[in-house]
């Protein structure tokens, strides 16, 4: 992706489990499918976060949610294994991070495309010293 720094490729899975305490938490009801945002759990891996956090570095600013969008071709599975590639890029006007991920099955079938939106908002001085 043009002027994006690619973050990784990540085996992801949503577990029984994992489902579950999602589902509950957001007053979904369990499914074999995952809840259709539930794949904004795998963007806080340790390395997707170390990676927005390089973008916006000497921003002296907080990383705010904007927006989020989830384009599904098909559904995803609990228990299954796909892979999500993530890419970031920093845009200047406004200020933000921009991410975004697809996620493939074992057979490299393209089943999700994700696009998060991030605003750096100046930090409150105390933060920004």
């Amino acid at each position: 992706m043009s002027g994006s720094t690619a973050l990784g490729r990540f085996a992801v899975v949503g577990t029984i489990a994992e489902a579950d305490a999602f589902c509950r938490a957001t007053g979904v009801a369990p499914a074999a499918t995952l809840p259709l945002t539930y794949p904004m759990r795998w963007l806080a891996l340790p390395d997707i976060r170390a990676g927005l956090l390089d973008l916006a570095s000497g921003a002296e600013a907080v990383l705010v949610h904007e927006s989020q969008s989830f384009a599904y071709t098909h559904p995803l599975f609990v228990d299954q294994l796909y892979t999500l590639t993530v890419f970031a890029r920093r845009e200047a006007a406004p200020d933000r991070v921009i991410l975004d991920g697809v996620v493939t099955d074992a057979a490299g079938v393209e089943q999700l495309r994700i696009e998060t939106i991030l605003r750096l908002i100046a930090a409150p001085t105390e933060l920004a010293a």
